[in-house]
């Protein structure tokens, strides 16, 4: 019985040991990441879901496919709160599609000259820029993977070029 018992305790302890992780920062799993290529330098974004309250100091990133029947939308939306941005970031992008196939794949026009389709360097104080063009290729689209590239054409009052990209969400809104 006593052999039991120190056994029992043993394994307590132990359970206890390895299932306790530390708090890691650079640990932390993002469940949405943008990446650029522009003017020969490579940016990313990492950021979650928005999901109930909006903290200040979070990158939220929303990836979004509406499925009708005459055709399916994408949007994406970089929203890097105020305590974000005061500190500054590589880019800040929004951008929606034209409707493309029914089952959110392939290949989609950007809608040129949304509303809501811009693109920002070295967000907040830098170039702001009218995303003109482009297009987007989804190649997964599931409830729990999002993955795609995209090529955008852009231009303010100076100039006009071009900015590829990709992302990923293992959290998309599907509908």
């Amino acid at each position: 019985m006593k052999k039991q018992s120190i056994f029992l305790a043993l394994c307590f302890i132990f359970s206890l040991l390895f299932s306790c992780k530390k708090s890691n920062d650079s640990n932390v799993s993002y469940t949405n990441q943008i990446k650029i290529k522009v003017d020969g330098k490579e940016y990313s974004i990492k950021g979650d879901t928005p999901r109930g309250d909006i903290s200040p100091e979070k990158i939220y990133i929303t990836m979004r496919v509406i499925k009708t029947p005459d055709g399916a939308t994408f949007d994406l939306t970089t929203d890097l709160t105020t305590g974000i941005s005061t500190k500054g970031g590589d880019f800040n992008l929004s951008l929606e599609t034209k409707k493309g196939n029914v089952n959110g794949l392939g290949l989609f026009e950007i809608a040129g000259n949304a509303v809501y389709s811009d693109y920002v360097e070295k967000f907040p104080n830098g170039e702001g820029y009218k995303i003109i063009g482009g297009s987007v290729n989804i190649s997964k689209c599931a409830s729990s993977l999002l993955e795609g590239t995209f090529t955008i054409n852009v231009k303010n009052s100076n100039r006009t070029k071009t900015v590829t990209g990709s992302f990923s969400s293992t959290d998309p809104y599907i509908f």
